[in-house]
């Protein structure tokens, strides 16, 4: 079945659009009181951050060798933890692409096996279906 949402979520290529989508997104779906960290400059290792009971730190991405740049972002994260720039006690990664159920797992325990925090990645389907009930 055609999606419009599914084509323009694929065809995005302006990242301070899709920040902008993802945290609007983020705050629909539980994630109430989301710091947006900006585009413009450095931005701390984070793109958005949320503190509650616990730390949940956020990268989004619209690279298509999304796996590498999670990689990436963890590390990053990683780093500024370490150095003792924040806590981070739960990590969401949002990507534009389209992501099968088994690799999500697969890449959740992978994770989860390695970093100190719980994971969550939010894929390209996911957000159509957001957007798409809202």
């Amino acid at each position: 079945m055609y999606s419009r949402t599914r084509d323009e979520l694929s065809e995005m290529t302006d990242f301070s659009a899709f920040e902008d989508l993802c945290n609007l997104l983020l705050s629909r779906i539980g994630y109430e009181g989301l710091d947006p960290q900006g585009i413009q400059g450095r931005d701390g290792g984070k793109d958005s951050i949320l503190r509650r009971d616990k730390t949940t730190v956020f990268h989004y991405s619209l690279r298509t060798d999304w796996e590498s740049k999670l990689d990436e972002d963890l590390q990053t994260v990683q780093e500024h933890v370490e150095a003792g720039d924040f806590s981070c006690e739960h990590f969401v990664f949002v990507t534009n692409e389209f992501i099968g159920g088994e690799k999500k797992g697969t890449k959740k325990n992978e994770v989860e096996a390695e970093f100190p925090w719980t994971f969550e990645l939010i894929d390209g389907l996911r957000i159509q279906k957001e957007l798409d009930a809202h």
